[in-house]
């Protein structure tokens, strides 16, 4: 899920686009910062809550077949939405706040009985696939877990009717103004990314979405099995002959690969990484609009190499390595006479992803351009 949300409506930053100048003619949706949304190329977005409000753990999932009772509520509001706030939160309106072709994005106003019938805003996420809504849920909960001032709080997901055919995602209220340039940012980053799996292995609890690509994340002992199955080897089943060769593919998979993160495998540990974090998903202080897993903490930078914050420098990476290190990781200093390229292979993940979401040639050239690099100095 990509893009950002603001508690102003007058605050209109300005982001790296998802979008090359050469995409002329190619199928895209603009991002646009406003009031609460940003359009992105998939149409995710994530939803967030006007003020912080405690919830207890029973606010995770909702079935439809242990909703509580409640009063009723105004005809435009599903039961199953209001059986999934405290029950201090008295729905009044809900309203659309816009979307795309893949989301809708909604408004719920509540009056807050606990606090004066203060009002309270909620942003609602709607979507129709349950593995996106779920996904974005269980990523955000992870995040939450690890680093809780570092994302919006995912409160619930659930079924929007008895039909099962929509799903909705709530999270809580974060302002969003700033570049995640600072130091501050950098120390959230390494403590996520200091973050290790539960289990020791490498993917993630359910399948997530990065964009429209829904991610298996079945769990493997190896990053370089995580990586070549479950990220790198769908996306260049899915690009034609025509964007990359098969013999380029091949020499990717069966060389590159293994020659840069086979050495790896016993020095690493699963690092929980956001999984989409471009500048549109970051702010000062936060991210969000996630698609985790446990992976290489190195796979971050692909994306932010691609689209990059302005403060995302070398001051930025010397104040994350500190605080890894302060934290007891080893791995920072890793074969650092290939580090870049291995940023490079992460970088192609997305590439590759924007490749196959838009038919962009653009992005697909890119990533062929990498592997040659990469196949030429790894490959033979």
């Amino acid at each position: 899920m990509s893009g950002s949300h603001f508690a102003s409506s007058s605050f209109s930053p300005t982001v790296s686009s998802r979008h090359s100048a050469d995409c002329k003619g190619s199928r895209t949706i603009p991002r646009t910062l406003n009031f609460i949304s940003t359009l992105t190329p998939s149409g995710n977005l994530s939803l967030h809550l006007l003020r912080k409000i405690t919830y207890p753990d029973h606010y995770h999932q909702l079935t439809l077949g242990s909703v509580p009772q409640r009063s009723p509520m105004p005809s435009d509001i599903p039961e199953t939405l209001a059986s999934a706030l405290p029950s201090h939160l008295k729905p009044l309106t809900l309203s659309s706040h816009g979307g795309s072709s893949f989301s809708q994005i909604l408004q719920l106003i509540c009056s807050d009985t606990s606090a004066n019938d203060t009002e309270t805003h909620f942003f609602i996420k709607v979507d129709r696939h349950q593995s996106l809504v779920r996904g974005e849920y269980a990523s955000l909960r992870a995040i939450w877990n690890a680093v809780p001032d570092f994302c919006p709080e995912p409160i619930a997901f659930g079924a929007w009717d008895e039909a099962k055919t929509q799903w909705f995602l709530v999270t809580s209220f974060i302002d969003t103004n700033g570049s995640p340039g600072s130091a501050e940012f950098a120390r959230k980053l390494a403590k996520l990314h200091s973050t290790t799996s539960p289990n020791g292995k490498f993917g993630f609890e359910v399948p997530t979405h990065c964009g429209e690509t829904k991610q298996s994340n079945t769990w493997c002992d190896t990053w370089s099995e995580c990586y070549r199955v479950h990220r790198i080897q769908p996306l260049l089943d899915q690009l034609p002959s025509s964007s990359m060769s098969e013999s380029l593919k091949t020499a990717l998979v069966e060389k590159v690969i293994p020659r840069l993160l086979v050495p790896l495998d016993d020095k690493i540990k699963p690092a929980l990484v956001h999984g989409d974090l471009w500048s549109g998903n970051a702010s000062a202080n936060y991210i969000f609009d996630s698609s985790a897993s446990y992976s290489h903490a190195e796979f971050e930078r692909g994306i932010m190499s691609m689209f990059p914050a302005s403060g995302w420098n070398s001051n930025f990476w010397a104040n994350y390595k500190a605080v890894r290190e302060e934290l007891g990781s080893t791995e920072e200093d890793l074969r650092p006479e290939e580090k870049a390229d291995r940023i490079k292979l992460y970088e192609m993940y997305h590439q590759l992803n924007h490749a196959v979401m838009f038919g962009d040639g653009g992005y697909a050239m890119s990533a062929k351009r990498a592997a040659e690099d990469l196949v030429k100095k790894y490959g033979q």
